[in-house]
């Protein structure tokens, strides 16, 4: 597993291709300095503010028909939760924190099965 791991991690012009995963979109004219795991978690450098980079992602899930259940701050982080309109089985979480270099964010997407 340890392998597969660092097979998936892609920095600098190896990762400028990489796409959010699950098949949400790269906020605009971002541009992807690092990826793992096929687009589930991305550093990105942006001209954005955090609470803009923030309001799109929360209008990319609901317009995908997630319904967004919490919007958490901690620690400069904040955590998007939400349920899947159409499969309440399904959960997605989307962490977006701004990085230590001015202008870059790290994203993470987490999608979750639940056994009701």
């Amino acid at each position: 597993m340890t392998d597969t791991l660092a097979k998936s991690i892609r920095v600098g012009e190896a990762a400028t291709d990489a796409r959010p995963g699950y098949g949400f979109d790269l906020y605009p004219g971002a541009q992807v300095v690092a990826s793992m795991m096929n687009g589930m978690s991305l550093s990105i450098r942006s001209d954005a503010s955090f609470e803009e980079i923030v309001t799109f992602y929360e209008k990319q899930l609901t317009e995908r028909k997630w319904e967004i259940q919490s919007r958490k701050m901690t620690n400069g982080k904040m955590v998007l939760k939400s349920v899947n309109l159409a499969s309440r089985e399904e959960l997605m979480s989307i962490a977006i924190a701004p990085a230590e270099k001015s202008g870059r964010y790290n994203l993470v997407f987490i999608k979750l099965l639940v056994d009701n």
